[in-house]
């Protein structure tokens, strides 16, 4: 079950990229990836907060960007980096670049809104003593 809707999208977040199917095509993804960074503590009870619904929707946005820009290299093929014409020397890009870029903007997405030093974020085994748990 993903963590935002669409209402919450377009009226708290301010969205006006993504389209509702769009953003419901991938605010599934969008929730499992916010579980990841924050170890599944949200499906263990701890509460969905405004800020986990916002981290939502800036990684569902980032997800549909990656999406189109992956299906358009898929149709040209890989981006041609640098060419040099004295000895015809061609250098294409891999596509593990966008996947690297991808990854690196939804945990700027995500680090926007549920900063690193956050309990949700904390990866040790029991919580932080500054921590604040469940009630």
């Amino acid at each position: 079950m993903p963590y935002a809707d669409y209402l919450f999208y377009q009226e708290s977040f301010g969205g006006t990229v993504l389209d509702a199917a769009q953003f419901n095509a991938v605010a599934v993804w969008a929730s499992a990836y916010v579980d990841a960074v924050t170890w599944g503590r949200l499906r263990r009870g701890w509460p969905v907060t405004d800020a986990v619904r916002m981290a939502c929707c800036a990684v569902a946005e980032v997800m549909v960007r990656y999406r189109e820009a992956r299906q358009a290299e898929a149709r040209r093929g890989l981006g041609l980096l640098s060419a040099d014409n004295d000895g015809y020397k061609e250098t294409y890009a891999s596509g593990s670049a966008l996947a690297e870029q991808a990854d690196a903007e939804q945990k700027a997405a995500v680090d926007l809104y549920i900063p690193p030093d956050d309990p949700l974020r904390y990866a040790g085994g029991d919580p932080p003593c500054w921590a604040v748990t469940r009630p």
